[in-house]
C-alpha cells in the first residue's frame, strides 16, 4: 500500500514538473490592433463635409480613413492631448482621448469611426481619436515644409469662417519679425511656468503684429521671449475666429538679428536737474513709460511696469496688475535727478479706476542713492501726502497739494535726489486697481 502510494505520489511529481516546464517560455506578444480597410477622404474633404452639414457636428460610423503627417506633437508641453496633421495643402487639428503615442514626423492613418469632426473655438478638429484604435502609423521622420507667408498676409486670410478657414492648423514660417519691445526688451516670458498659464505675447513686423500663445506647462514657459528679428516657424492656430501661433520647438525660432525697433539703453540716470515737469503728453497707451530720465521697472515676477494710460484725450501713467497671473505686482515708476535745495516740493494728481474695495496700491518715496540698477536695494524714504485711496470714487482726480520734501532728506543734503512711485497689487488676488498720476511737478 506504501509503496502504491509512493509511486502515485511521484507520478504526480512528475507530472507538476512536466507542466511548471512547459509553462517556463516567453510570453505571448499581445494581439497587434487591426484596422478594417475603408474608403479614404482628405482633409480638405473633411473641411467641405464639415461646412456641408452647416458648421454642426459629425460623427463618423462608416469606415472611412484620412491621411497626414505629424506636424506638432506633445512632446515639449506646449499641447496637451492634441496634435496637428497635415496633408492635401491643408491641415487639422486632432484632439486625442489620451496623451501620447504620436510625434512630429509620423505619417499616419486616421481611422474615423468613433470620432466626431467638430470645432472648438473655431479650430477644426477631429475629436476623440483614439491612437491605439484609430490610428496606424504608415511611417516616420517624415519633413512637411513651412508655408511662408507674411503677418499682413496671414491676417487678411482667415475667412471668419472659423473651421472652414483652409489656412487653419497649417505649419507656417513668417520672416523677418520680432516680439514687441514691451516683451522682448524688458524679459516677459513666453507663458506663466509658476502659475502654469498660458499667456499671449505679440509677433510684429513692425508694421503689423500676431498673437503667440503658449502654454504654462510648456518646458519654455519660463524662458524670456526672443529678443532679435529674425524667423518665426509654427502653427497657424485660431481663436473665435482671431489668428494665434503656436510654438512647436523653440529651436525654429532663429530670431537673432538687428530689431526695426531697437531696444531702450540701459538706463542711464541724469545730471540732477533743477526741476521736474512732466504730464505725460508724450506716452503711448498701453505701452511701457519710457521717458527721457525716468525709470520704470518692477521686482515681481511678471515683470510689470508703469504703462502709458488713455481716456479720451487725456494721457498719464497706469500701474495695474489686471490680467497677472503673479501672486505679487510690484511696479515702480522713478522721477529724473532733481537738484536738492533744502526747499524742494512735489505736486502731483492721481487718480483709482476700477477699484478694489480695502485695495490701496500706491506708495510715494524720496531716494538720494538710486542709480537705476539697486531698485531693490536703495535707500527708500516713505514720503506722506493726499491721492486717491480706496475711499475715493473712481475716476476721480485727487491733487496731493504742495508736498515739502526737506523734512525728508538730510539736513543739510546738496546733493541729487529722486522720488519714487510704487504699485503694488495681485492679480489671483483680485487685488488689481488700476492707479493713475498725471502732471508731475518737483520743484
Amino acid at each position: 500500500m506504501n509503496n502504491l502510494f509512493s509511486l502515485r505520489n511521484l507520478s504526480i511529481a512528475l507530472g507538476a514538473v512536466t507542466l511548471f516546464a512547459s509553462c517556463d517560455k516567453e510570453f505571448d506578444a499581445p494581439p497587434i490592433a487591426s484596422i478594417p480597410d475603408s474608403a479614404v477622404i482628405t482633409i480638405p474633404e473633411l473641411r467641405q463635409m464639415f461646412g456641408d452639414s452647416g458648421q454642426l457636428p459629425v460623427r463618423f460610423t462608416q469606415p472611412l480613413s484620412v491621411y497626414g503627417i505629424i506636424t506638432a506633437d506633445e512632446e515639449n508641453g506646449n499641447l496637451y492631448k492634441n496634435v496637428y496633421m497635415q496633408d492635401g495643402g491643408q491641415a487639422i487639428n486632432l484632439r486625442l482621448r489620451n496623451s501620447g503615442g504620436l510625434y512630429q514626423g509620423d505619417r499616419v492613418r486616421v481611422y474615423l469611426p468613433g470620432c466626431t469632426l467638430n470645432q472648438y473655438n473655431g479650430v477644426l478638429q477631429i475629436d476623440s481619436v483614439d491612437v491605439d484604435n484609430n490610428v496606424v502609423k504608415q511611417s516616420t521622420l517624415n519633413v512637411v515644409e513651412p508655408l511662408v507667408m507674411t503677418i499682413a498676409e496671414l491676417n487678411a486670410s482667415h475667412l471668419n469662417g472659423y473651421g472652414l478657414d483652409t489656412l487653419q492648423s497649417m505649419l507656417v514660417r513668417i520672416p523677418n519679425v520680432e516680439f514687441v519691445l514691451d516683451e522682448a526688451c524688458y524679459g516677459q516670458p513666453y507663458a506663466d511656468a509658476v502659475g502654469q498659464q498660458s499667456l499671449d505675447r505679440n509677433l510684429s513686423d513692425c508694421n503689423g503684429s500676431i498673437i503667440v500663445r503658449s502654454s504654462g506647462y510648456a518646458n519654455f514657459a519660463s524662458l524670456p521671449v526672443a529678443t532679435g528679428n529674425g524667423t518665426f516657424t509654427g502653427i497657424l492656430g485660431q481663436y473665435q475666429g482671431n489668428n494665434q501661433l503656436i510654438i512647436r520647438d523653440l529651436g525654429e525660432l532663429d530670431m537673432n538679428g538687428t530689431r526695426c525697433d531697437p531696444c531702450p539703453l540701459p538706463f542711464q540716470p541724469c545730471a540732477a536737474a533743477a526741476t521736474v515737469q512732466e504730464d505725460f503728453a508724450t506716452v503711448v497707451s498701453n505701452s511701457n513709460i519710457n521717458l527721457a530720465c525716468w525709470f520704470s521697472g518692477s521686482l515681481s515676477t511678471d515683470n510689470r511696469v508703469w504703462r502709458g494710460g488713455a481716456f479720451q484725450t487725456e494721457l498719464f501713467a497706469q500701474g495695474s496688475a489686471y490680467t497677472s497671473s503673479a501672486p505679487s505686482t510690484v511696479s515702480w515708476l522713478v522721477s529724473p535727478n532733481v537738484q536738492a535745495t533744502g526747499s524742494n516740493t512735489l505736486q502731483f494728481m492721481s487718480q483709482r479706476a476700477f477699484g478694489d474695495a480695502g485695495h490701496e496700491p500706491f506708495s510715494l518715496f524720496i531716494c538720494t542713492n538710486f542709480d537705476g540698477t539697486n531698485l531693490a536695494t536703495a535707500n527708500w524714504v516713505p514720503v506722506t501726502s493726499t491721492f486717491a485711496s480706496d475711499g475715493t470714487a473712481d475716476f476721480v482726480w485727487v491733487n496731493s497739494g504742495v508736498v515739502q520734501l526737506s523734512g525728508y532728506l538730510p539736513v543739510g543734503y546738496t546733493g541729487g535726489f529722486v522720488v519714487g512711485f510704487r504699485y503694488t497689487g495681485s492679480g489671483p488676488n483680485n487685488q488689481d486697481t488700476n492707479f493713475r498720476i498725471d502732471d508731475v511737478q518737483i520743484n
